[in-house]
């Protein structure tokens, strides 16, 4: 790439070379002079900024491509540059001619901000005519990302974001407001920089917890699901990281643009917010190890009392999966009304509804309710056990198997 560079740019360098020769050995006048000088920079320039386009784009040459884009998209890329490079050098260099040549200044700044809003025209058309494909590419592949909802709201509205940055930057520069350039220079490339190191970062992160959590090949050849069982919530893991280094990148983007995001976090209702949230993740964080601490209790219990006594084993694979759900269920009720509470929500007209709901459930669905607390404590007493021979009515029978609600 870099020789193709080279050779392309040897033309360009003789034709300055000989330009710049024949005009100081020509001798011209002042004014011929700086009109030839503004046409030949304005050529080599452009010649410049061409071969630039080609080195990076490679369209004959995908091997050497410096961008992953594909043949055609090169091309098409290529061909803008050139408009672009075009129309904004041998505009501007063309006025400045003209205005050497004795073009009136109101005229001439006519002229110029006529060839701005052109570029400006332009580059809009490049949007618009991209508005599908940088959409899709911003959708992206993975649906059940936790920012998905945003990125297709930003594959929405990219274009229009874009298009008002265009009208920004030409408002800017046509109404000549002071520092205007310098900011918006400044914030594009500190979102350039920000964007960047959100990447690295997250997939820093991912590659880190993934490899943090791999086990090795012995490790797996000796325990087949061990790596199933310790890797469940390593998917989540990443989701969470990565969500928070977002965040991240979106408060400094704000923060960049001048929305003032760090003093709003600084205030009284952004320590609030984020301390909820903070509180929020770590009851969830607290509430899902102290499941899999009950699970993993439950599985090892029933394990070593099944080993022990079949039929005491067989009784239990009862009664602890039902005392295990249940802890699920009280768990999620007691996080979601805190979690509810700590979003400002009045939780105690949920408690009263749910508990006429459950009266009214209670009272609707008595021969059921009846049922389960028989077997609760046809299980708890040990009544019968698999492996009995029981006479109910008229039916004799051994107990194969039991649960809460059938024998």
């Amino acid at each position: 790439s870099a020789a193709r560079l080279f050779l392309d740019l040897l033309p360009i360098v003789g034709f300055a070379l000989f330009a710049y020769g024949a005009l100081a050995a020509t001798g011209p006048s002042a004014t011929a002079r700086l009109v030839a000088l503004t046409v030949i920079n304005a050529n080599v320039i452009a010649r410049v900024v061409a071969a630039l386009a080609r080195a990076v784009l490679a369209p004959r040459a995908p091997n050497l491509r410096l961008l992953p884009v594909s043949d055609e998209s090169a091309n098409y890329l290529l061909i803008w540059v050139r408009r672009l490079t075009a129309t904004a050098v041998y505009g501007y260099f063309l006025t400045e001619a003209a205005l050497l040549l004795g073009l009136p200044a109101g005229l001439h700044g006519f002229v110029l901000r006529a060839v701005g809003l052109l570029v400006a025209v332009m580059l809009i058309l490049l949007i618009l005519q991209n508005r599908a494909a940088v959409a899709q590419w911003l959708k992206g592949a993975d649906q059940s990302h936790p920012l998905s909802g945003l990125r297709h709201w930003l594959a929405d509205v990219w274009h229009i974001l874009a298009i008002l940055y265009v009208i920004g930057c030409f408002a800017v520069w046509a109404l000549d407001i002071a520092g205007g350039f310098g900011f918006l220079l400044r914030a594009t490339v500190l979102t350039a920089i920000v964007v960047a190191l959100a990447k690295i970062i997250t997939f820093g992160l991912r590659r880190g917890v993934a490899k943090g959590f791999a086990l090795s090949d012995e490790m797996r050849a000796r325990f087949p699901g061990l790596e199933a069982r310790t890797n469940r919530y390593v998917p989540l893991l990443q989701r969470v990281l990565q969500t928070l280094v977002h965040l991240a990148a979106g408060l400094a983007l704000l923060e960049i643009w001048g929305a003032d995001s760090f003093e709003w976090l600084a205030s009284e209702l952004g320590q609030r917010v984020t301390g909820s949230l903070a509180t929020i993740g770590f009851l969830v964080i607290g509430a899902l190890l102290l499941s899999e601490l009950i699970n993993e209790f439950v599985e090892r219990y029933l394990h070593r009392r099944q080993s022990q006594d079949s039929v005491r084993g067989a009784r239990l694979r009862t009664l602890l999966p039902l005392f295990r759900n249940a802890f699920r269920i009280v768990l999620l009720v007691m996080v979601t009304l805190i979690v509810l509470s700590e979003i400002g929500i009045n939780i105690a007209p949920l408690i009263a509804g749910a508990g006429v709901v459950g009266l009214a459930v209670g009272f609707g669905a008595q021969t059921l309710v009846k049922d389960i607390i028989t077997g609760i404590f046809m299980l708890a007493e040990d009544t019968i056990a698999v492996g009995d021979v029981v006479d109910i009515d008229s039916h004799v029978g051994t107990v194969e198997s039991m649960n809460l609600r059938n024998v």
